[in-house]
């Protein structure tokens, strides 16, 4: 076989592996209820709490991937906390930009729940079917930082 037809073969495959990976996000997140979280709770506004890249964290939506905790864009998203609200963040498709959603805390409800590992899930009032699973220990930070406000009857 020649060896241009290979070379066209292997990039033209490494170009759709690329699209793939940028735009499967996007296509989750549009399935799974993330854009009705983002048009409800969308901020312009830089997040004056405190931010980590969490080690444990999930995302259920309310589309076709709804029975799941999905981590498709675990190494990208950015989740925090203050007194006033729930803070998450993930990249835009092009990975140009990040998408804030600032939740506050009256507009959410916390579980704990156990399973093999603890952990608590938040559940938003106004958009049904999309919650976050966070670790106990991210969960603890969140109710200090919270305060009052936080959203579950004790940690």
């Amino acid at each position: 076989m020649d060896s241009g037809i290979i070379a066209s073969f292997l990039i033209f495959i490494f170009i759709w592996l690329a699209l793939f990976a940028i735009y499967l996000p996007w296509l989750i997140r549009r399935l799974d209820g993330w854009v009705r979280l983002r048009k409800e709770y969308q901020s312009s506004e830089p997040f004056p709490g405190k931010v980590w890249r969490p080690f444990l964290f999930s995302i259920r939506g309310s589309g076709w991937f709804a029975p799941f905790y999905v981590g498709y864009m675990f190494p990208f998203i950015k989740l925090g906390g203050n007194s006033q609200g729930l803070f998450i963040a993930y990249p835009s498709p092009l990975f140009l930009r990040f998408i804030w959603i600032v939740v506050p805390w009256k507009d959410l409800i916390a579980q704990r729940k156990t399973w093999a590992i603890p952990n608590f899930e938040f559940l938003f009032k106004k958009v049904s079917g999309v919650s976050v699973l966070v670790s106990s220990g991210m969960a603890h930070e969140l109710a200090i930082l919270a305060g009052n406000n936080w959203p579950a009857e004790r940690f």
